[in-house]
């Protein structure tokens, strides 16, 4: 099976909603919180416009097809970085998702688009690449480890109650 790697065109809007609504059902499946995916959906596929309207040379969407058949997307972005972060480079690049159908996985797809991904940032002057997971997925972190990437931070996140809010 041969896989293809490429930036996604402006016309391509619902090949990239159709992937994203995999991403989110992966993460609804794993999750042990409770969001709203709906709503996560719903505001996704608005960004998803966006996105496709605005993509320019710091913003990039990879697609990983086989025999014209979207499987993956990787979505990727050019930063400067700022006093809060722990990169010192100028620029840097930042992964903001990656996906694979569930049918493709262990076919080193995503290795595939990483590779294109951190090309386009070394060419887009990015020193350092970036990304932000969720804590459950030990599958992505093994994979991202293996590709050289480091544990930066940790995030945390509770809701917050009426009572503290008065």
């Amino acid at each position: 099976m041969e896989f293809v790697i490429r930036k996604s065109f402006p016309y391509e809007e619902d090949m990239f909603i159709k992937l994203l609504s995999g991403l989110l059902d992966f993460n609804k499946k794993h999750s042990t919180s409770d969001p709203d995916f709906i709503q996560i959906l719903n505001f996704r596929k608005q960004m998803a416009k966006d996105l496709f309207g605005n993509q320019d040379d710091k913003n990039v969407i990879f697609f990983a097809l086989t025999e014209g058949l979207a499987i993956g997307f990787l979505r990727a972005h050019i930063y400067v970085p700022d006093y809060t972060t722990d990169i010192v480079a100028e620029r840097a690049g930042n992964i903001d998702e990656l996906y694979i159908d569930e049918k493709f996985r262990g076919k080193n797809v995503g290795q595939m688009l990483l590779d294109e991904a951190c090309t386009w940032m070394m060419n887009s002057g990015a020193m350092d690449v970036t990304l932000q997971m969720y804590g459950w997925n030990t599958f992505a972190a093994t994979f991202y480890r293996r590709q050289g990437f480091q544990t930066l931070d940790i995030r945390l996140k509770r809701k917050l109650t009426l009572t503290e809010r008065a």
